[in-house]
């Protein structure tokens, strides 16, 4: 177990306060009620830490703070002249935080050298009373210790059930104590060992949920921070007849806290516990005594922020489940066959298989359970050792006493079952702890963080983080093809002489022109290193751009000049990757003129040849006078187009469109897929087998908008190419929608309108516009109307339904 009792994640040894003032009080008073007026009056003031730049340029001044979770109390640092290269103004504030890092680094290494240690011994109660009370009740071998150990140091009792009348209920909501609260208080304080004096250090009652802290009056002067709070779970969530109370308070320089709570009842109710055990860890606030409307969360999602050590105890009502009455008590009654309470805990017991489990042990994981040994808790027949028969509960475990340590040593010592007692239908469990207190001496912690100082002085040069990049700050990958996906990677290695944190800088247009990374952030301990894996991939987005650069000749072509990747060293410097590579030609982003005008497909053209072509094509912009100088077009319309028009041209195959095309197409390729689909058309191969349905339709529409001839509706601009590509087009629409998919036409308008309207980077939906320019289309198209006439035969459909 690593002893690291010091919590410095919130230690920050470069902001300074004075604390001078900051002396532990003279007296300080235990009697109950009186207990916290007077702790308000002389209670410890550790200090509010303050920024450098205020402490350097202001006279010193006490601050107090609500606690402090770390046994590192404020102190003062040396004078500036020491710190002079600490200031944002000297370095920076990146240099300044690895330097804090740093410091604390090295006053968690030395915190033994300047922290004494010493023993507590705890002893924890549990008792489902149901409401039941005497004053001849016997309590000693409850709080008693055993022969072998010494007396407690702290006592924390937990009572269920304390008072169930309906009078206590209501003094409970008008001055919160009771009678019979003063009652079990007094038997308490009778049963206490007489060796020692004990005085209470704090009562909270929820309803009948009771929770007593008392101490040894040696420790008083150093319990101080008390801070106690109250979370009801019961009726509809809130009622006060279920809940948790808690006392939390600092001992020397080390956080206690003590929760009692009665959870949900009943079998099969295992996930009413779970919400009430989790609303209590979350929700349950800690009111700071003597100080109105100040508090603090219990924890965060399991965590018990602000503690060392925590214990969580009560009628926690876990049941043994998948079990019997008649089975539990036969196996326990078996003699012949030991180890009967361990088997049943460990198939039957709700709270360790909830422990086992994903959705429950994220909670219940944090806490630990000495082993249990003695017989099941509840429920038994009052006055007798016989388990109930009135009701047939199963006998389970209900009472339960859980610990958490948080960088300090906590052992269970006895964890026990008082079985004789016979006043409840529950029996009292009790645990006793020996755990430690740390106490910080200010003196050799003040000359510690100088000493840690003088050593950064001399080391200002390894305080900063140094990362080196292999294989280099190139990233190769090669050629890439349209859409498909290529790896590279990258490993970030620690060449300096402290931990690094570094995190991926995003670029001015939030991508990395379709690289993305994983993982984004880490920190890489001292000579370690991070693989950072790049997936690349040019889709619809970077091709087009992608596509110009080659044919402009330009190297690394699938990249642009400020695609680059800025990895960031907290408080270091940045580093750069550069991500290079090629692209493969692809029907995909070449405008029409260009692919009217090849004999051949786009891969089995001779690469320059075809580079002089689409760079001549992408100069004239659509220009009819210089594509007249290119010669005329081979073919009145791609070829590819052509393709995939037939492929998809079948009325009876069913169209997968949803009415707004903005939704994720269930038809829709994946990258691979639409990869494959545009190697088989730039190659001349067939198109692939096993496509999703309406995977060529997606493709055809994606080729459609990333051709990047503009206008290609009808207007003054409009080339003669984009004239019979869009009667083309529009003739295969109304074939397509004849049949079932008529009820699709609203659809299949939107998404032509749509690749038909804007290039590829637009992701504004089609104007009105071109909504009508569509529809106008394909009435044309269905009627014959003036284009109709000049159209090559096969282009003619004479019996397509009117719109």
């Amino acid at each position: 177990m690593s002893f690291k009792y010091i919590d410095l994640s919130e230690f920050d040894p470069l902001s300074i306060a004075d604390n001078e003032t900051a002396t532990a009080p003279e007296t300080l008073h235990f009697q109950e009620d009186h207990y916290g007026e007077q702790q308000q009056q002389q209670q410890h003031s550790p200090q509010v830490w303050q920024p450098l730049e205020q402490c350097l340029k202001s006279s010193p001044a006490s601050h107090n703070s609500d606690s402090s979770s770390s046994h590192i109390q404020p102190l003062e640092l040396p004078n500036s002249a020491d710190l002079h290269w600490f200031s944002a103004d000297a370095n920076g504030d990146n240099q300044r935080e690895a330097k804090r890092h740093l410091l604390r680094d090295y006053l968690r290494e030395r915190q033994r050298e300047f922290t004494n240690y010493s023993d507590l011994l705890v002893h924890c109660g549990t008792w489902n009373v149901n409401n039941q009370f005497d004053d001849s009740f016997d309590l000693t071998e409850w709080l008693q210790p055993p022969r072998d150990q010494r007396a407690p140091d702290i006592y924390a009792l937990g009572f269920q059930e304390l008072d169930m009348s309906p009078l206590s209920n209501t003094m409970t909501y008008i001055t919160q104590r009771s009678d019979r609260e003063e009652k079990w208080i007094r038997l308490c304080q009778r049963c206490f060992p007489s060796s020692h004096c004990y005085s209470i250090v704090k009562t909270v009652r929820l309803l009948s949920t009771f929770l007593l802290v008392a101490a040894k009056d040696s420790l008083r002067n150093d319990i101080h921070s008390i801070r106690f709070g109250t979370q009801a779970t019961g009726l509809m969530g809130f009622g006060p007849n279920k809940g948790g109370t808690a006392v939390r308070f600092q001992l020397g320089d080390t956080q206690f806290t003590f929760v009692n709570c009665h959870l949900a009842a009943g079998e099969d109710k295992l996930e009413n516990r779970y919400n009430d055990f989790r609303d209590i860890q979350q929700k349950l606030k800690l009111m700071f005594e003597g100080t109105a409307g100040r508090y603090e969360l219990l924890s965060h999602v399991g965590d018990a922020v602000g503690s060392h050590v925590t214990f969580f105890f009560g009628d926690l009502n876990f049941r043994l489940s998948g079990v019997s009455k008649e089975a539990v008590e036969a196996r326990l009654f078996d003699t012949e066959r030991p180890g009967a309470v361990e088997e049943l805990l460990a198939r039957h017991d709700e709270l360790r298989r909830a422990r086992a489990q994903a959705r429950y042990g994220n909670i219940f994981l944090s806490y630990s359970e000495a082993s249990i040994d003695f017989w099941p808790t509840y429920k038994y027949e009052i006055g007798s050792q016989r388990f109930d028969s009135e009701k047939v509960r199963v006998p389970s475990w209900c009472d339960r006493i859980l610990y958490r340590a948080e960088d300090v040593r906590c052992e269970p010592l006895k964890y026990r079952s008082q079985h004789s007692y016979v006043y409840s239908d529950h029996k009292p469990v009790t645990c006793t702890f020996n755990t430690q207190v740390a106490r910080v001496d200010v003196e050799r912690q003040k000359r510690t963080i100088k000493r840690g100082v003088q050593w950064l002085d001399s080391l200002e040069n390894a305080v900063l983080p140094q990362c080196t990049l292999e294989p280099g700050h190139e990233v190769q990958f090669g050629e890439l093809s349209f859409s498909d996906t290529y790896r590279a990677s990258l490993t970030l290695r620690n060449t300096g002489r402290v931990s690094a944190s570094w995190q991926l800088m995003p670029t001015p247009g939030g991508e990395f022109s379709g690289v993305h990374a994983s993982p984004v952030e880490s920190r890489i301990p001292i000579g370690g290193s991070e693989t950072i894996m790049l997936d690349a991939t040019l889709g619809p987005c970077q091709w087009p751009q992608a596509v110009q650069r080659w044919a402009a000749g330009k190297a690394d072509s699938a990249f642009a000049p400020g695609d680059v990747l800025v990895i960031a060293l907290i408080g270091g410097p940045h580093i750069f990757a550069v991500p290079k590579g090629d692209i493969v030609p692809s029907c995909y982003g070449l405008p029409l003129a260009c692919l009217c005008r090849l004999r051949e497909p786009v891969l089995k053209t001779d690469r320059q040849s075809f580079r002089r072509l689409l760079r001549d094509c992408l100069e004239s912009a659509g220009s009819s006078e210089t594509c007249s100088n290119l010669g005329p077009p081979v073919h009145p319309i791609p070829v590819e187009v052509t393709r995939l028009l037939e492929a998809t041209g079948d009325p009876d195959s069913p169209l997968l469109l949803p009415a707004d095309p903005s939704e994720e197409d269930a038809s829709m390729p994946s990258d691979s897929q639409l990869a494959s689909i545009a190697d088989a058309l730039s190659r001349g191969a067939e198109l692939p087998a096993r496509l999703p349905p309406g995977a060529i339709l997606q493709a055809l529409l994606l080729l459609l908008h990333m051709l990047p001839d503009r206008p290609l509706l009808p207007g003054a601009r409009q080339s003669q190419l984009a004239r019979d590509l869009l009667s083309r087009v529009f003739a295969w629409a109304r074939r397509l929608l004849k049949g079932p998919n008529w009820r699709h036409r609203d659809a299949l308008v939107l998404r032509l309108a749509r690749a038909l309207d804007r290039p590829v980077a637009g992701s504004a939906p089609p104007s009105e516009a071109a909504i009508r320019e569509v529809r106008r289309g394909l009435e044309q198209s269905a009627n014959g109307g003036a284009q109709g006439a000049a159209q090559p035969q096969a282009f003619r459909q004479p019996d397509l339904i009117q719109l």
